[in-house]
Formats: C-alpha cells, structure tokens, sequence
C-alpha cells in the first residue's frame, strides 16, 4: 500500500478476507477428524487461529483509524462491545447442540463456525471502504476581519467556528501600519490558511484575502 500499488480499501478487503475464509475453511475441516485423530484437528485449529491475525493486521481492526480517525476510538469500542456477546452466548448455544457429545454434533458447531466467518468475510467486502468518510471530516470555517479603529490603529481579527489561530499584529513606526497572521492549521493537519502582509500607504489600507487550501 506505501508503493501506491493498491489502494487502502483493496488492502483491507484482502487482508480481513484472507483472516476470515481461511479460519473459516480450516475450521470446517476440524469437525471431520475423530478422537483417534485429535493431531491433525489440533493442527488446522492452530494454523486456522493463526491466520486470523490478518483481520486484526489489516482488516477490520484497523479499519475504524482509516474511515473516520477522530471517532476511531468510539467506534472500536461500540463495536468490540457488541463482539463480546457472543462470549457469552455461544458456550450456551454449544452446550445445547452437543448434548451427546458425538461427531455430528460438533461438526454442526463447526458448520456454524464457518458459516459465520464467511458471513463476515463477505459482508466486509461489499460495504466496507479503506477512506476516510464525508461525515468524520472536520470542515472548518474561517473569516479574516481588517479594520482600523479611531486612533489609526490596524486590528486583525480571525474568527473560526471550531478552533481560534494564533494571529501577530505589529504597529510599524513612521504612521506606518503592518499586520501579519500566521499559518493556521487545523488538528488534523489537513486545513492551511495564510493571510498576506496588510501594509497601508499614505493613510490608505490595503489588505489582501486569505488563502486557505484542503
């Protein structure tokens, strides 16, 4: 993804597909080995739990930082939140199906198992999105203000609706007045405004619009 080679969406769907079908088949297979294979069931279990890691990598665990990184936070733990339940519900569940304890029975747990690995992988990949979305991008307003007051004295203000930019305003001897405003940036880096040197000549001010860029 740091070549350019694939975009962040595509590197998400592949890498929480790869940690969700994988597992998914793996799992699937461990229901068809008996007690007299318990080896081989252990095997595909660890390999299976093993490539689970890619979702956690470059999946859905990482996700919630690309589409929206001011709300990451919030959304991880609504999210994991909701993950939890299952704990809680499945040993029950299980319980329930494997009464007898027999082969059949597990592999309807194991059946279960895959199907719901699959349901993600498969979800993820028709609506999930590696950029950052409309509604998580802070947009921020902002209005440079030049006047004079009676004793001739130059004022800058810079109104925001959601932060106040540092602003330098220096009296120039002579009559002369000079205001300048510095680089103001949002917290995310992303917003830039800059305002020109504001000079008056001969009593007469003259200012110039700021210039801000996305």
């Amino acid at each position: 993804m740091s070549k350019q080679l694939v975009t962040r969406t595509v590197a998400r769907k592949v890498g929480n597909t790869l940690g969700l079908l994988v597992p998914g088949i793996f799992v699937l297979g461990v229901g068809y080995f008996d007690c007299g294979r318990a080896g081989w069931a252990v095997t595909l279990l660890v390999i299976g739990v093993s490539m689970s890691g890619f979702q956690y990598g470059a999946g859905f665990l990482t996700n919630p930082g690309d589409i929206a990184p001011q709300y990451a936070g919030i959304i991880f733990g609504l999210s994991n939140t909701f993950a939890t339940l299952p704990g809680f519900i499945v040993p029950s569940v299980i319980g329930y199906i494997t009464t007898d304890q027999t082969q059949s029975q597990w592999q309807t747990v194991f059946y279960i198992a895959s199907a719901i690995y699959a349901f993600g992988a498969l979800f993820f990949i028709v609506f999930a999105s590696g950029e950052i979305q409309d509604w998580a991008v802070e947009r921020t307003e902002m209005e440079v203000v030049v006047k004079s007051n009676e004793q001739g004295a130059l004022s800058e203000v810079v109104k925001s609706k959601q932060q106040e930019p540092s602003a330098d305003v220096i009296n120039a001897k002579d009559g002369r007045l000079e205001a300048s405003a510095d680089v103001i940036k949002s917290k995310d880096g992303r917003l830039e405004a800059s305002a020109d040197v504001i000079k008056s000549k001969d009593g007469r001010l003259e200012a110039s619009d700021a210039v801000s860029r996305l």
